[in-house]
């Protein structure tokens, strides 16, 4: 639950990075989604009790700085969030696999 509670932070630090580039139109539903992982990190944090740290994945903010860096338009932080929530439905079935959220595979990082 602990490692869990750390990528939906790290999720909801990553659709922080992008809002300024949306939108008013979309920025509604990216503060939705961020949401819904801050809901996730909670209860993700509840279950973990003590051990929870309420903090990002560092390796996961770390791997993502370039990307989060390279967002220019409001196309990119949609297409980066696309592949945010493409793996956090691959996440559960698939385990702590590379995670590559929009990176070149060379940039992959596990967590």
């Amino acid at each position: 639950a602990v490692f869990a509670e750390s990528v939906e932070l790290a999720a909801v630090e990553a659709y922080k990075a992008g809002a300024p580039l949306l939108s008013k139109e979309v920025l509604p539903v990216a503060q939705l989604f961020l949401g819904h992982h801050q809901e996730h990190a909670g209860a993700f944090g509840a279950l973990a009790g003590s051990k929870a740290t309420g903090k990002p994945n560092a390796a996961l903010i770390k791997a993502l700085t370039p990307t989060l860096q390279g967002l220019k338009t409001q196309e990119d932080v949609l297409k980066f969030a696309r592949s945010v929530e493409d793996q956090a439905v691959a996440g559960p079935q698939t385990g702590p696999e590379p995670v590559a959220c929009g990176m070149r595979p060379s940039k992959r990082a596990r967590i």
